[in-house]
């Protein structure tokens, strides 16, 4: 299971790093074909559209692993350890309803736009293609949830959180 999870989290900051590698190449070439030769990728906007997209969406999971999400921690600060692991615990638990609604939803999305023939307007693709990353962000999010669940519940990884520090886990 460990081998599976650190593959799957390779996978994610490969596409993540080569993702913003490519955006970032993309938009100087155009920048410069712009510039330079009066002439631009007319499907380079659109693309580096869609693969932010779907970096920031993937990205997601970073921070969810990390324990990183954006949160206000005022509360934690002024808590006995046994109140801010259940504070965290509900606050996890949270964000799995939330990302199991994000994967619910976004597989409706999908369906919806695999039904239609809508395509984008420069590369002429189904729509339904850079829709994937909603259930896909989904399903990573869920995923790294229940580990955060686990994780608070046992108590290993609290080191970031600070209970370690203070010597309280």
């Amino acid at each position: 299971m460990r081998k599976c999870l650190k593959l799957l989290h390779q996978i994610q900051e490969i596409f993540c790093t080569y993702g913003l590698l490519f955006v970032t190449a993309t938009l100087f070439l155009n920048v410069v074909l712009r510039y330079v030769f009066r002439s631009g990728l007319h499907w380079s906007d659109e693309v580096i559209r869609y693969v932010m997209i779907w970096i920031s969406f993937i990205g997601i999971t970073f921070g969810i692993r990390q324990d990183k999400l954006m949160a206000v921690d005022l509360i934690l600060n002024y808590v006995g350890p046994g109140l801010e692991r259940f504070i965290r615990l509900v606050n996890n638990i949270l964000g799995l309803l939330f990302s199991v609604l994000i994967l619910y939803y976004g597989k409706m999305a999908v369906s919806a736009m695999a039904r239609s023939t809508q395509v984008s307007p420069a590369l002429e693709a189904p729509m339904y293609i850079f829709y994937l990353v909603i259930p896909l962000s989904g399903a990573l999010m869920t995923l790294e949830f229940i580990f955060a669940c686990a994780r608070t519940i046992t108590g290993k990884g609290l080191e970031k959180s600070g209970l370690e520090e203070r010597g309280e886990a």
